[in-house]
């Protein structure tokens, strides 16, 4: 079982800005592949917590600027007093489309002195184009076990707890939303003190603090309906799954919730 102390960890590797990088093997090639071509620019795009700029800049090492168009007030001014090899724009497309003439005159001015990796959410501009995908569901169960696991050789996350965040979060695509939202919940087991592992309940801790039997009653009642219920399709089980909570005199998830505990058993 996890120590305080090994919850502790886990919370502030979350804000840990030299942390690992997960499951971008093809983009940090890709990158690689850039610093040592002739190409003078790679724009990269792809939606927020992708791991865009992170990955970037752990690819790139040490030898770079990096300048994000919201800090900035003289990007150009910047780039001209500047003898790294490489330029990192971050936001790029809100600088491409906000102050364009000064954009491009920064890209010209690099051609033949600097090589330019521009980082944007939306880009719609010519050249070549490295795209991160959003994480799926599936990858982000795969970092949060292999991220546990690097913090603490004691279990601090259910298995099921983590198919179950995993899930929640997925649809966004989005990393960092995974990791806040793991961080909270490990923030309010450290407050709570002692030792402890993160089982399921603690995913939907609103819903079963209202309830006086087992936080684990859910998962019973709907694993129970699907093992013994092959052939019935989901909209039916949810019906029944209700209907069990309401003989039981207990609330019920609503259907994402129940969605999420059904993908686990089925």
């Amino acid at each position: 079982m996890a120590s305080l102390e090994d919850l502790k960890r886990l919370y502030d590797s979350f804000s840990c800005s030299g942390a690992s990088v997960y499951l971008r093997e093809e983009e940090t090639l890709a990158i690689r592949s850039f610093l040592g071509s002739k190409s003078p620019v790679l724009h990269i795009c792809g939606s927020p917590g992708t791991g865009k700029t992170h990955v970037t800049v752990h690819t790139v090492g040490n030898s770079f600027l990096y300048l994000n168009y919201y800090n900035e007030n003289d990007i150009f001014g910047r780039i001209k007093s500047s003898n790294t090899s490489v330029v990192i724009i971050d936001e790029f497309d809100k600088y491409y489309n906000e102050r364009r003439n000064e954009c491009i005159q920064a890209m010209c001015y690099l051609r033949t002195r600097q090589k330019l990796i521009t980082i944007s959410n939306d880009l719609t501009i010519s050249g070549d184009v490295l795209f991160f995908k959003p994480y799926s569901s599936s990858d982000m169960e795969k970092i949060l076990t292999q991220k546990v696991s690097e913090e603490s050789s004691s279990p601090i996350l259910n298995p099921t707890a983590i198919k179950i965040i995993s899930k929640r979060v997925g649809p966004s695509g989005d990393l960092r939303q995974l990791l806040r939202y793991v961080q909270e919940i490990v923030g309010k087991k450290i407050v709570e003190g002692g030792a402890v592992e993160i089982s399921p309940e603690d995913v939907f801790p609103e819903k079963e603090s209202t309830e006086e039997r087992p936080s684990n009653v859910h998962h019973s009642i709907i694993s129970s309906l699907i093992s013994g219920n092959k052939r019935v399709s989901k909209m039916e089980l949810y019906s029944r799954y209700l209907k069990e909570c309401q003989e039981m005199e207990i609330s019920s998830y609503d259907r994402t919730d129940f969605n999420i505990i059904y993908d686990i058993y089925a």
